[in-house]
């Protein structure tokens, strides 16, 4: 049997993102399109140039169909580690600036953490918040600390009951999503306030 190659067809690539602004949707755009003939674990290094944050959007496959797909806050920079014959990597400034994107891609495993964010605004009543894919662990946190005792976090099972009621003070470093189907937020009127998941990945 003749081994397949793993040998990516691209491996880096960059480009520039416009300004975002609040009042507009992301906007992204692809950054790299990879594939070979063989699957192997791979190194995916994204990095800002410009030194602030984006959204990065991972799809991958390792046998013939379509595979996963996850989508990663990039602070700076961040490392993900996937097992895949096929990238496709696109980014989305987060930035009130241009920012100039680059990714690498190595053959190698490492182990890896990463995060998604859900940026929340003012509201009335509950709020859904997207659970991401390869979620574990969510935190809330709110642009003022006195009303976190009073931010309240729900998750509802698949079959719609609900399973957990707690306070944003309550949550640490995260409440475990375990097989959640929805998560709501009920914040004060007039607060801004994020969901930060951490993602198995």
């Amino acid at each position: 049997m003749v081994a397949c190659s793993t040998d990516l067809s691209t491996r880096a690539d960059q480009l520039e993102l416009a300004a975002h602004t609040t009042t507009s949707p992301l906007l992204y755009k692809g950054l790299l399109s990879a594939d070979s003939d063989g699957a192997t674990w791979r190194i995916i290094e994204a990095f800002s140039r410009t030194g602030v944050p984006f959204a990065l959007d991972a799809s991958w496959s390792a046998g013939s169909g379509s595979g996963a797909n996850a989508r990663i806050t990039v602070c700076r920079s961040a490392r993900v580690c996937v097992f895949a014959r096929a990238l496709e990597l696109r980014a989305a400034n987060l930035a009130s600036v241009e920012n100039r994107v680059g990714v690498t891609v190595a053959d190698g495993y490492a182990v890896t953490e990463n995060q998604w964010e859900e940026p929340g605004g003012p509201g009335q009543g509950e709020q859904d918040v997207v659970i991401p894919p390869f979620a574990s662990r969510v935190r809330v946190d709110v642009a003022d600390t006195t009303v976190l005792a009073t931010t309240i976090v729900r998750l509802y099972d698949g079959l719609g009951t609900l399973r957990t009621r707690l306070p944003a003070s309550s949550l640490g470093a995260g409440l475990l999503v375990g097989n959640a189907g929805r998560m709501t937020v009920q914040v004060p009127s007039n607060i801004n306030w994020r969901s930060v998941f951490v993602l198995g990945l």
